[in-house]
Protein backbone atom coordinates (compact mmCIF):
# COMPACT_ATOMS: atom_id res chain seq x y z
CA UNK A 1 0.00 0.00 0.00
CA UNK A 2 2.94 2.13 0.68
CA UNK A 3 4.03 1.88 -2.94
CA UNK A 4 0.55 2.86 -4.15
CA UNK A 5 1.07 -0.55 -6.49
CA UNK A 6 -2.52 -1.98 -6.15
CA UNK A 7 -3.02 -5.50 -7.75
CA UNK A 8 -5.45 -5.82 -11.18
CA UNK A 9 -4.60 -2.10 -11.43
CA UNK A 10 -2.72 -0.41 -14.41
CA UNK A 11 0.93 -0.03 -14.50
CA UNK A 12 2.74 3.10 -15.76
CA UNK A 13 6.14 3.75 -16.22
CA UNK A 14 4.93 6.71 -14.10
CA UNK A 15 3.75 4.66 -11.32
CA UNK A 16 6.41 2.63 -11.41
CA UNK A 17 9.34 5.15 -11.30
CA UNK A 18 6.74 6.74 -8.87
CA UNK A 19 6.89 3.18 -6.70
CA UNK A 20 10.79 3.20 -6.61
CA UNK A 21 10.41 6.56 -5.24
CA UNK A 22 8.53 5.81 -2.33
CA UNK A 23 10.95 2.49 -1.70
CA UNK A 24 13.45 4.78 -0.99
CA UNK A 25 11.96 6.92 1.00
CA UNK A 26 10.99 4.28 3.78
CA UNK A 27 12.28 5.07 6.82
CA UNK A 28 13.38 1.43 7.88
CA UNK A 29 14.91 0.01 4.88
CA UNK A 30 18.62 -0.61 5.10
CA UNK A 31 18.78 -1.36 0.76
CA UNK A 32 15.92 -2.09 -1.38
CA UNK A 33 14.99 -3.24 -4.47
CA UNK A 34 11.55 -3.09 -6.95
CA UNK A 35 12.06 -4.94 -10.30
CA UNK A 36 9.23 -5.86 -13.00
CA UNK A 37 9.05 -9.46 -14.43
CA UNK A 38 6.57 -9.92 -17.54
CA UNK A 39 3.76 -12.62 -16.81
CA UNK A 40 0.75 -14.09 -18.41
CA UNK A 41 -2.03 -12.56 -20.54
CA UNK A 42 -0.71 -9.22 -20.15
CA UNK A 43 0.18 -9.08 -16.75
CA UNK A 44 3.06 -8.16 -14.38
CA UNK A 45 4.95 -9.26 -11.54
CA UNK A 46 6.04 -6.44 -9.05
CA UNK A 47 8.84 -7.99 -6.86
CA UNK A 48 9.51 -6.03 -4.14
CA UNK A 49 12.60 -6.84 -1.76
CA UNK A 50 13.18 -4.64 1.92
CA UNK A 51 16.10 -5.13 3.85
CA UNK A 52 15.06 -3.66 7.57
CA UNK A 53 18.07 -2.07 9.25
CA UNK A 54 19.16 -3.77 12.72
CA UNK A 55 17.67 -2.76 15.94
CA UNK A 56 21.10 -2.27 16.85
CA UNK A 57 24.15 -1.43 15.49
CA UNK A 58 26.18 -4.97 14.77
CA UNK A 59 28.55 -4.34 11.80
CA UNK A 60 31.55 -2.32 11.21
CA UNK A 61 29.98 0.11 9.03
CA UNK A 62 27.18 0.87 11.38
CA UNK A 63 29.76 1.19 14.04
CA UNK A 64 32.00 3.50 11.62
CA UNK A 65 28.70 5.62 10.58
CA UNK A 66 28.21 6.40 14.60
CA UNK A 67 31.93 7.17 15.43
CA UNK A 68 32.12 9.73 11.97
CA UNK A 69 29.24 11.42 13.30
CA UNK A 70 30.52 11.69 16.96
CA UNK A 71 33.77 12.76 15.66
CA UNK A 72 32.75 15.51 13.26
CA UNK A 73 29.84 16.85 14.21
CA UNK A 74 29.94 16.12 17.65
CA UNK A 75 26.70 14.29 17.48
CA UNK A 76 25.03 10.93 18.62
CA UNK A 77 22.33 9.68 16.94
CA UNK A 78 20.26 6.53 17.07
CA UNK A 79 17.41 5.26 15.29
CA UNK A 80 15.21 2.24 15.96
CA UNK A 81 12.93 0.23 14.36
CA UNK A 82 9.33 0.08 15.48
CA UNK A 83 7.75 -2.85 17.21
CA UNK A 84 4.69 -3.33 14.59
CA UNK A 85 6.59 -4.61 11.46
CA UNK A 86 5.18 -1.80 9.52
CA UNK A 87 7.85 -0.18 8.72
CA UNK A 88 8.08 2.87 11.30
CA UNK A 89 11.27 3.92 13.17
CA UNK A 90 12.16 5.96 16.47
CA UNK A 91 14.66 8.64 16.37
CA UNK A 92 17.04 10.41 18.87
CA UNK A 93 19.73 12.43 18.82
CA UNK A 94 22.30 14.12 21.07
CA UNK A 95 24.74 17.39 20.17
CA UNK A 96 27.37 17.58 22.31
CA UNK A 97 29.06 20.80 20.67
CA UNK A 98 30.00 23.40 22.98
CA UNK A 99 27.48 26.76 23.10
CA UNK A 100 25.38 24.99 20.59
CA UNK A 101 23.75 21.77 22.40
CA UNK A 102 20.59 19.86 20.83
CA UNK A 103 18.54 17.02 21.89
CA UNK A 104 15.97 15.78 19.69
CA UNK A 105 13.34 12.71 19.94
CA UNK A 106 11.09 11.97 16.51
CA UNK A 107 8.65 9.28 15.05
CA UNK A 108 8.99 8.38 11.23
CA UNK A 109 6.46 5.94 9.90
CA UNK A 110 5.35 5.14 6.26
CA UNK A 111 1.49 5.94 5.92
CA UNK A 112 -0.73 7.54 8.53
CA UNK A 113 -3.47 4.98 8.83
CA UNK A 114 -5.34 5.16 5.05
CA UNK A 115 -3.47 8.62 4.57
CA UNK A 116 -0.53 8.31 1.83
CA UNK A 117 3.31 9.52 2.24
CA UNK A 118 5.97 9.40 5.15
CA UNK A 119 4.80 11.26 8.34
CA UNK A 120 6.92 12.36 10.87
CA UNK A 121 6.73 13.11 14.62
CA UNK A 122 9.68 15.22 16.50
CA UNK A 123 10.27 16.95 19.09
CA UNK A 124 13.83 18.59 20.17
CA UNK A 125 15.53 21.55 22.12
CA UNK A 126 18.82 23.66 20.85
CA UNK A 127 20.99 26.49 21.49
CA UNK A 128 23.06 28.69 19.32
CA UNK A 129 25.27 31.68 20.15
CA UNK A 130 26.20 33.99 18.69
CA UNK A 131 29.41 36.95 18.74
CA UNK A 132 29.17 40.20 17.30
CA UNK A 133 32.41 42.34 15.95
CA UNK A 134 33.10 45.20 18.06
CA UNK A 135 31.12 43.57 21.22
CA UNK A 136 32.74 41.75 24.15
CA UNK A 137 28.74 39.79 25.21
CA UNK A 138 27.32 36.93 23.14
CA UNK A 139 24.02 36.51 22.60
CA UNK A 140 22.47 33.32 23.59
CA UNK A 141 18.94 31.86 21.84
CA UNK A 142 17.43 28.82 22.79
CA UNK A 143 14.14 27.34 20.86
CA UNK A 144 12.55 24.62 22.03
CA UNK A 145 10.18 22.89 19.17
CA UNK A 146 7.45 20.07 18.72
CA UNK A 147 6.09 19.40 14.39
CA UNK A 148 4.43 16.97 12.41
CA UNK A 149 5.22 16.88 8.82
CA UNK A 150 4.45 14.45 5.45
CA UNK A 151 6.44 14.32 2.41
CA UNK A 152 5.49 12.26 -0.47
CA UNK A 153 6.27 12.07 -4.42
CA UNK A 154 3.05 13.73 -6.24
CA UNK A 155 4.81 12.12 -9.78
CA UNK A 156 7.53 10.27 -10.13
CA UNK A 157 9.79 13.94 -10.52
CA UNK A 158 7.59 15.73 -8.18
CA UNK A 159 7.94 16.00 -3.87
CA UNK A 160 6.57 17.77 -2.08
CA UNK A 161 6.70 18.31 1.68
CA UNK A 162 3.77 19.91 4.53
CA UNK A 163 5.17 20.56 7.79
CA UNK A 164 3.86 22.36 10.56
CA UNK A 165 4.86 23.24 14.55
CA UNK A 166 5.15 24.95 17.27
CA UNK A 167 7.86 26.52 18.55
CA UNK A 168 9.29 28.48 21.53
CA UNK A 169 11.93 31.04 21.91
CA UNK A 170 13.54 32.17 25.15
CA UNK A 171 11.90 35.14 26.53
CA UNK A 172 8.55 33.72 26.56
CA UNK A 173 8.55 34.43 22.55
CA UNK A 174 6.03 32.02 20.78
CA UNK A 175 4.71 31.00 17.23
CA UNK A 176 2.52 28.53 15.51
CA UNK A 177 4.27 27.49 12.32
CA UNK A 178 2.96 26.18 8.68
CA UNK A 179 5.57 25.24 5.56
CA UNK A 180 5.95 23.39 2.68
CA UNK A 181 9.07 22.02 -0.28
CA UNK A 182 8.40 21.33 -3.34
CA UNK A 183 10.97 19.51 -5.17
CA UNK A 184 11.28 19.35 -8.86
CA UNK A 185 14.16 16.72 -10.56
CA UNK A 186 14.82 17.45 -14.20
CA UNK A 187 17.20 15.49 -16.73
CA UNK A 188 16.72 12.27 -15.57
CA UNK A 189 18.01 12.89 -11.73
CA UNK A 190 20.71 15.15 -12.97
CA UNK A 191 19.00 18.67 -12.09
CA UNK A 192 17.08 19.60 -8.88
CA UNK A 193 14.80 22.73 -8.15
CA UNK A 194 14.24 23.36 -4.63
CA UNK A 195 11.67 25.62 -3.36
CA UNK A 196 10.91 26.06 0.28
CA UNK A 197 8.60 28.39 2.71
CA UNK A 198 7.78 28.72 5.96
CA UNK A 199 5.71 30.80 8.56
CA UNK A 200 5.38 31.84 11.65
CA UNK A 201 2.46 33.65 13.13
CA UNK A 202 3.18 35.03 16.64
CA UNK A 203 1.50 34.08 19.62
CA UNK A 204 1.25 37.53 21.35
CA UNK A 205 2.64 40.63 20.76
CA UNK A 206 5.85 40.03 18.83
CA UNK A 207 5.35 40.59 14.94
CA UNK A 208 4.72 37.25 12.56
CA UNK A 209 7.63 36.16 10.30
CA UNK A 210 8.84 33.51 7.39
CA UNK A 211 11.53 32.52 5.65
CA UNK A 212 11.53 30.95 1.89
CA UNK A 213 14.63 30.06 -0.82
CA UNK A 214 14.77 28.55 -3.81
CA UNK A 215 17.88 25.91 -4.39
CA UNK A 216 18.76 24.40 -7.75
CA UNK A 217 21.56 21.84 -8.21
CA UNK A 218 23.04 19.96 -11.44
CA UNK A 219 25.31 16.67 -11.03
CA UNK A 220 26.69 14.61 -13.58
CA UNK A 221 26.23 10.63 -13.75
CA UNK A 222 27.27 8.67 -10.98
CA UNK A 223 30.68 6.95 -11.49
CA UNK A 224 32.47 4.08 -9.10
CA UNK A 225 35.61 5.87 -10.42
CA UNK A 226 36.90 8.53 -12.38
CA UNK A 227 35.54 12.23 -12.47
CA UNK A 228 32.51 13.83 -11.31
CA UNK A 229 31.14 16.83 -11.25
CA UNK A 230 28.19 18.92 -9.04
CA UNK A 231 27.20 22.47 -9.36
CA UNK A 232 24.67 24.33 -7.06
CA UNK A 233 23.40 27.76 -6.37
CA UNK A 234 20.31 29.32 -4.79
CA UNK A 235 19.18 32.61 -2.84
CA UNK A 236 17.56 32.55 1.04
CA UNK A 237 15.60 34.85 2.92
CA UNK A 238 14.64 35.68 6.29
CA UNK A 239 11.80 38.45 6.84
CA UNK A 240 12.18 41.51 9.22
CA UNK A 241 11.78 40.41 13.11
CA UNK A 242 12.45 36.90 12.74
CA UNK A 243 14.28 35.38 15.68
CA UNK A 244 18.45 35.17 14.93
CA UNK A 245 18.74 31.14 14.90
CA UNK A 246 16.68 31.13 11.48
CA UNK A 247 18.91 33.76 9.96
CA UNK A 248 20.74 32.20 6.86
CA UNK A 249 24.49 31.55 6.38
CA UNK A 250 27.59 30.10 4.73
CA UNK A 251 30.51 28.44 5.94
CA UNK A 252 32.17 24.82 6.46
CA UNK A 253 28.67 23.01 6.55
CA UNK A 254 27.93 23.08 10.46
CA UNK A 255 26.26 25.84 11.55
CA UNK A 256 24.10 26.05 8.15
CA UNK A 257 24.56 23.76 5.30
CA UNK A 258 25.89 26.14 2.65
CA UNK A 259 29.29 26.12 2.32
CA UNK A 260 31.85 29.16 2.19
CA UNK A 261 34.87 26.61 3.45
CA UNK A 262 37.55 29.61 3.88
CA UNK A 263 35.79 31.29 6.26
CA UNK A 264 33.68 29.06 8.73
CA UNK A 265 30.85 30.84 10.78
CA UNK A 266 31.63 28.35 14.15
CA UNK A 267 34.61 29.12 16.84
CA UNK A 268 34.02 26.48 19.71
CA UNK A 269 30.80 26.59 18.72
CA UNK A 270 29.67 29.96 18.59
CA UNK A 271 28.52 31.77 15.26
CA UNK A 272 30.99 34.59 14.98
CA UNK A 273 28.83 37.44 12.85
CA UNK A 274 31.84 40.01 11.72
CA UNK A 275 32.85 41.85 8.38
CA UNK A 276 34.77 38.38 6.80
CA UNK A 277 31.72 35.58 7.49
CA UNK A 278 29.00 35.31 5.78
CA UNK A 279 25.58 35.25 8.18
CA UNK A 280 22.39 37.70 7.69
CA UNK A 281 18.46 37.44 6.48
CA UNK A 282 19.76 36.81 2.61
CA UNK A 283 21.78 34.89 0.95
CA UNK A 284 23.03 33.86 -2.08
CA UNK A 285 25.70 31.60 -2.68
CA UNK A 286 26.57 29.14 -5.22
CA UNK A 287 29.47 26.48 -5.43
CA UNK A 288 31.26 24.18 -7.99
CA UNK A 289 33.27 20.37 -7.83
CA UNK A 290 34.85 18.33 -9.47
CA UNK A 291 35.85 14.69 -7.87
CA UNK A 292 38.41 12.36 -9.17
CA UNK A 293 38.31 8.94 -7.34
CA UNK A 294 40.33 6.19 -7.31
CA UNK A 295 39.88 2.78 -7.67
CA UNK A 296 41.17 0.58 -4.84
CA UNK A 297 40.51 -2.88 -3.87
CA UNK A 298 39.25 -1.41 -0.22
CA UNK A 299 35.69 -0.98 0.76
CA UNK A 300 35.99 2.14 1.51
CA UNK A 301 36.51 4.92 -1.35
CA UNK A 302 38.72 7.69 -1.87
CA UNK A 303 39.15 10.55 -4.31
CA UNK A 304 40.32 14.00 -4.30
CA UNK A 305 38.58 17.22 -5.23
CA UNK A 306 39.03 20.78 -6.28
CA UNK A 307 36.01 23.47 -5.54
CA UNK A 308 35.21 26.78 -5.43
CA UNK A 309 32.21 29.05 -3.11
CA UNK A 310 31.11 31.97 -3.50
CA UNK A 311 28.27 33.98 -1.20
CA UNK A 312 27.07 36.97 -0.40
CA UNK A 313 24.82 38.15 3.04
CA UNK A 314 22.78 41.27 3.64
CA UNK A 315 20.82 42.20 6.53
CA UNK A 316 23.35 41.07 9.22
CA UNK A 317 23.53 42.28 12.84
CA UNK A 318 24.10 45.55 13.75
CA UNK A 319 24.02 45.96 9.79
CA UNK A 320 27.04 44.43 9.47
CA UNK A 321 28.52 44.86 6.29
CA UNK A 322 29.73 41.86 4.12
CA UNK A 323 31.69 41.78 0.85
CA UNK A 324 30.90 39.07 -1.46
CA UNK A 325 33.45 36.23 -0.92
CA UNK A 326 35.33 33.71 -3.13
CA UNK A 327 37.02 30.81 -1.95
CA UNK A 328 38.98 27.89 -3.59
CA UNK A 329 40.55 24.93 -2.32
CA UNK A 330 40.78 21.43 -2.84
CA UNK A 331 40.35 18.03 -0.22
CA UNK A 332 40.22 14.76 0.10
CA UNK A 333 36.91 12.60 -0.40
CA UNK A 334 36.01 8.93 1.35
CA UNK A 335 32.87 6.92 0.97
CA UNK A 336 32.76 4.71 3.87
CA UNK A 337 30.28 1.68 3.50
CA UNK A 338 26.72 1.85 5.49
CA UNK A 339 27.00 5.70 5.07
CA UNK A 340 25.18 7.23 2.95
CA UNK A 341 27.17 10.69 2.89
CA UNK A 342 31.13 11.65 1.27
CA UNK A 343 33.15 12.24 4.18
CA UNK A 344 35.14 15.56 3.01
CA UNK A 345 38.51 17.30 4.41
CA UNK A 346 39.10 20.38 2.49
CA UNK A 347 41.58 23.30 2.45
CA UNK A 348 40.43 26.46 1.11
CA UNK A 349 41.74 30.17 0.54
CA UNK A 350 39.43 33.31 0.25
CA UNK A 351 40.86 35.06 -3.17
CA UNK A 352 39.25 38.72 -1.13
CA UNK A 353 40.60 38.47 2.19
CA UNK A 354 43.55 35.77 2.38
CA UNK A 355 41.74 33.74 5.01
CA UNK A 356 43.02 30.21 5.07
CA UNK A 357 40.75 27.37 6.83
CA UNK A 358 41.13 23.60 7.13
CA UNK A 359 37.43 22.05 6.97
CA UNK A 360 35.87 18.75 7.69
CA UNK A 361 32.26 17.66 6.65
CA UNK A 362 29.95 15.53 4.48
CA UNK A 363 29.10 15.85 0.91
CA UNK A 364 25.44 14.47 0.25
Amino acid sequence: EALNLLPGSMLTPDAFARARRRLDELPDRSTARLALRPDADGFAVVDVVIVERASVPRRAGDFAAISAGAAIDREVTLSVPGFTGEGEIWKASWRFWSNRPRVAVGFVAPRLSRLPGIWSVDASWDVQTFAVADSTSLLRESRTHGGVAVTDWMTAMLRYTLRGGLDRWNGGRRAASVGGTLERRLFRDRVSVVLDAERWVSIGDAPDFGTAGVRAAWTSPLATGGWAYTAAGGLQRVSEGSPTGLWSGAGDGHARSELLRAHPLLDDGVINVTGSTVFGRRLMFANAEAQRWLQGPLPARFGVAVFADIANASHSLDAIGTPLQVDVGAGLRLKIPAVNRVLRVDFAHGLRDGANAVTAGWVF
